[in-house]
């Protein structure tokens, strides 16, 4: 009986399971830089926002669900990415009374 070969196992296979780890890493690493900047900026609120466009198959059901939703300080903040393959990102919501007059 042969069995099928495993695909995560091939050369094609490991350097896919390489970029999906690393892309991981990356949104792991800007949504909590996003997350010390608005913390440290006097932030109050962010948002969930799905990355459709990221992705191959756009965002999962949970994310989808997600997006939009706002989180202000003090609540609980969930660590984004969600899960392996998530191009979710953190957007920091600014009020306008809270920007600087040189910056606007």
């Amino acid at each position: 009986m042969s069995s099928k070969p495993d695909y995560w196992k091939s050369p094609a296979g490991i350097m896919t399971r390489i970029n999906m780890l690393s892309q991981s890493f990356t949104y792991k690493i800007v949504n909590s830089s996003l997350i010390a900047y608005g913390t440290a900026g006097g932030i109050t609120r962010w948002r969930w926002a799905s990355n459709p466009g990221a992705s191959i198959s756009g965002p999962c059901a949970f994310c989808d669900s997600q997006n939009g939703r706002i989180y202000r300080r003090g609540q609980f903040l969930p660590s984004l990415p969600a899960h392996s393959n998530c191009v979710c990102e953190w957007e920091l919501m600014f009020d306008p009374a809270e920007i600087p007059q040189y910056v606007a």
